[in-house]
């Protein structure tokens, strides 16, 4: 076992401040046991801090909603993740109920914002494609809504945040090019978007899948065009993908 990260700090009401330097969750705990700190306190794991800019405007998680789980992985997800990072792919095999999934988003809340967790409800629907204005940035605050999630909720939610029409709206033209090549290659079907509407160059688009549009072709077709599509997307340098 590792040493646990100090990531953790709390809003100190009698000295109207938050705590610092951080602390381990374990002695968050212990401060709570001993009745140093109450179910309403709020808390903050300092990863999230960026965000939110100076610890004066940072809103906290009460501690009561924290979400506790007492498991000892080894290796750690920190520490695997570091060993397997200069490796192209890893599998990890295990019965159902093994606990692959926890591990992978504990996984992947140590991997950052240059990560995405491809979870097991991967179905998505895409017909008409408008235009949309990409925001840089976005991939930061779905990682930090993610761990904001991720550190108080009592539910395993296994839906994606992003769909394959927001994949396919949000990367540049050379990246869709290079995903539907690749898909090209691997399925044999060849892919390009078009107009819904020829004469009219604000008119939407669709995706165009040998003569049809996508919305018909198999859920496996829009899975691996999602997957393409986040790998040719520049912002991601780590992808988790679980399975079902």
């Amino acid at each position: 076992m590792s040493n646990p990260k100090r990531e953790w700090t709390y809003f100190n009401e009698a000295e109207d401040k938050w705590v610092e330097p951080p602390i381990i969750r374990d002695e968050l705990d212990a401060l709570f046991h001993e009745g140093k700190i109450d179910d309403y306190t709020e808390c903050v794991n300092v990863r999230t801090a960026p965000r939110h800019g100076p610890m004066q405007q940072m809103p906290g998680i009460f501690y009561s909603n924290l979400s506790k789980v007492d498991i000892e992985f080894a290796p750690e997800p920190n520490e695997f993740l570091a060993a397997r990072k200069d490796k192209p792919t890893t599998v990890l095999s295990g019965p159902n109920n093994g606990g692959k999934s926890f591990f992978l988003r504990h996984m992947y809340s140590h991997a950052g914002h240059e990560a995405y967790f491809v979870a097991c409800n991967r179905f998505s629907h895409v017909d008409v494609l408008n235009s949309r204005q990409r925001d840089n940035n976005e991939h930061v605050q779905r990682y930090q809504d993610f761990i904001s999630n991720f550190q108080s909720s009592r539910i395993n939610s296994e839906d994606n945040e992003l769909k394959l029409d927001q994949i396919l709206t949000g990367i540049k033209d050379r990246q869709r090019v290079k995903m539907f090549n690749t898909a090209r290659e691997l399925l044999g079907n060849t892919f390009e978007m078009l107009r819904t509407d020829p004469e009219n160059e604000f008119s939407p688009f669709i995706v165009n899948m040998d003569g049809e549009n996508l919305r018909y072709g198999s859920s496996g077709t829009r899975l691996l065009l999602t997957i393409l599509g986040i790998l040719v997307d520049e912002r991601f340098s780590i992808i988790i993908v679980d399975e079902p």
